[in-house]
């Protein structure tokens, strides 16, 4: 009992930190609608999801990053180092037919 009193009066202290008071505040229906849109999970990640759709529809049609390579290794034949050093850009395939190239042109002409 003796070990369990102070355990006890410490929770009990802290139980207003832990478990905060809940205000009974007053709302409009306005302000309510207001809240419940502003602080509502599913919409926040609606939102995120919606950002990130127009992000890839603003990257779409345009060349890719380059990608930079780099290997040091050790020689062979005894305390020399080769190093190798690449860069790497990716294109869209070209096209084959007259048709094909004027659609290429239109979709992937830089403005």
């Amino acid at each position: 009992m003796k070990r369990v009193f102070p355990s006890l009066v410490l929770i009990l202290i802290f139980a207003g930190s832990i478990f905060p008071q809940v205000s009974a505040a007053v709302f409009s229906c306005d302000q309510a609608v207001l809240q419940a849109l502003g602080h509502n999970v599913d919409l926040e990640a609606a939102r995120l999801t919606v950002a990130e759709a127009r992000g890839r529809l603003i990257q779409a049609g345009r060349l890719s990053n380059p990608e930079v390579e780099t290997a040091i290794r050790p020689h062979v034949n005894g305390r020399e180092r080769l190093g190798e050093f690449g860069i790497t850009q990716r294109f869209p395939p070209r096209p084959k037919s007259p048709t094909q190239n004027a659609y290429w042109r239109a979709t992937f002409a830089r403005p």
